[in-house]
């Protein structure tokens, strides 16, 4: 068999693996993160210009959200924006859910439709009673470590989608309690544990 036919028979099982296209619901962690490499490690003649930090223009943004003891969704976005984010809320989390974020700026609009609190990463906090985003930030410890450990490039069309394998992998391994759903271009790929 080869690689490519491989890989198309690993999507139809991932597909027909689906279950669960309710939403998230209870406590719920709010995170993104950007995936791409470091202007510093590459050549100076292919380095981007008037590029930093998160930049959207080499990095690709994804939004995560995780239910506590429950399900992880991430969705690779264009550009990580209050209106962004607010839909993916809307679209995956049940109204009156609790959710915790970072104060990151684009949460700060969540607490007109949901119950939110946020810690304050710059000043050190990191938990506050209930209030932390730890659980999503290990998700995404999982995700970079098969991103950077194993595949050490993807390009934007099929971002994500190698990675989550390793990822399934990994929490089968840790037996971590929750689900793992990666969303790509309207896709949602599930796995229970």
């Amino acid at each position: 068999m080869t690689q490519k036919t491989g890989w198309f028979i690993d999507h139809r099982i991932r597909e027909a693996m689906q279950q669960n296209k309710g939403q998230l619901f209870g406590t719920i962690e709010i995170d993104e993160t950007y995936v791409g490499g470091l202007e510093k490690n590459k050549h100076a003649k292919k380095r981007t210009k008037g590029v930093q930090g998160r930049s959207a223009k080499i990095k690709t943004p994804i939004v995560g959200m995780i239910q506590r003891g429950g399900e992880v969704r991430a969705k690779v976005v264009e550009r990580v924006t209050m209106q962004t984010v607010e839909n993916q809320v809307k679209e995956n989390v049940k109204t009156g859910s609790q959710l915790y974020t970072d104060d990151f700026l684009s949460y700060a609009r969540l607490g007109r439709s949901f119950p939110h609190k946020a810690v304050s990463h710059a000043t050190g906090e990191f938990v506050n009673g209930d209030a932390h985003s730890n659980t999503i930030e290990g998700f995404w410890s999982l995700f970079k470590r098969g991103y950077h450990g194993i595949y050490h490039h993807m390009s934007r069309k099929h971002n994500g989608l190698p990675v989550l394998g390793h990822v399934i992998h990994s929490c089968e391994a840790e037996k971590l309690p929750y689900q793992v759903v990666f969303v790509e271009s309207g896709d949602e790929w599930k796995r229970s544990f």
